[in-house]
């Protein structure tokens, strides 16, 4: 299991094609629930999955609490690997997440659309900048991985080797934000017999008003996979608002 201990690291990191797949509801801060559906193709990680689970309750932030995972989706054919308590490889993966201080707090529609024109000027012009500073998080998910998956300290470390984020490709007034770029991450768990990974990968974020509530959809995939993580990521936005009319 060790071998895969930094491929694994990568993807939970980082929160097409099957059948339908019904809503589930997801619980957002002390009390709210959306009914949001797994992408495409994707299942999301659950109890029963005991590795994986346990790798996804160790991205969640420590004092630097920034943004609330709330669910990590793996691949549909990897999903049975996973439930035998596999730590599975996957080369493309999506994670529903919010900003941590607004899990509580009620986003209309119109507070969104006032607000959107700033966000994208941000994005468009600090977008870099904004998550350059994840570098520190993800070492801190490093060594809380590592210790959920029971490699003594130091064992696995990662970090971030850059980012390229693009200007906002898809915005919609009141909908949504989408945001793309590519991240270069590094986990070594060469100590603990397992391997160096330094990796390129391409991802989408889209920020969507659902109901009463901004969230945040990420897809991601290898570095030739951009086009990939923006349809996936905007259907995905799209099939969730559409189960909370």
């Amino acid at each position: 299991m060790r071998k895969q201990v930094a491929c694994s690291a990568v993807a939970v990191v980082l929160a097409v094609g099957a059948g339908q797949v019904a809503a589930a509801p997801e619980r957002i801060g002390s009390s709210y629930v959306l009914e949001v559906p797994a992408p495409s193709g994707f299942v999301r990680v659950t109890p029963d999955m005991r590795a994986m689970q346990r790798v996804h309750d160790a991205t969640q932030p420590g004092e630097n609490r920034q943004v609330r995972m709330l669910a990590t989706y793996i691949p549909e054919e990897r999903a049975e690997d996973a439930r035998r308590g596999e730590l599975v490889e996957m080369d493309r993966w999506c994670m529903l997440q919010i900003a941590w201080r607004l899990q509580d707090v009620p986003v209309s529609r119109e507070e969104f659309t006032k607000i959107q024109p700033e966000l994208v000027r941000k994005l468009r012009e600090e977008g870099n900048e904004l998550l350059r500073g994840k570098g520190d998080m993800i070492a801190d998910q490093g060594e809380a991985m590592g210790r959920a998956i029971n490699l003594e300290p130091g064992q696995l470390k990662m970090g971030m080797g850059g980012i390229s984020m693009l200007p906002p490709h898809d915005v919609v007034e009141g909908v949504h934000i989408g945001w793309s770029g590519f991240m270069r991450l590094i986990a070594d768990a060469t100590s603990a017999g397992g391997s160096r990974l330094d990796t390129i990968h391409s991802m989408t974020l889209y920020a969507t008003h659902v109901d009463e509530r901004l969230t945040q959809m990420v897809c991601y995939g290898e570095q030739g996979d951009l086009d990939w993580t923006r349809q996936a990521t905007k259907a995905w936005s799209a099939r969730t608002r559409a189960a909370n009319p």
